[in-house]
């Protein structure tokens, strides 16, 4: 004969629950899992923006730099 606590609905019902929530759990760690690389990429995106910011600075005050040394050249020679 069958067994009453098998065949109980609930009990069913929580078997079904613990399945699915099962079942979420491994949704989100196959979601983490691949979001996982992106944080990498975008620190590597931001890594490469800072770095030409810091270029671009870097010619930009050159470039002040050496105007300023030919403004004083050209008023040394006016005198």
């Amino acid at each position: 004969m069958d067994d009453p606590v098998k065949l109980h609905p609930l009990r069913s019902f929580l078997r079904a629950c613990e399945n699915r929530k099962a079942a979420a759990m491994n949704v989100l760690k196959d979601q983490r899992r691949r979001e996982a690389g992106q944080a990498l990429v975008l620190f590597i995106l931001g890594l490469v923006a800072f770095i030409g910011f810091v270029a671009l600075t870097i010619d930009i005050g050159l470039v002040f730099e050496g105007r300023r040394g030919q403004q004083n050249a050209a008023d040394s020679a006016s005198r």
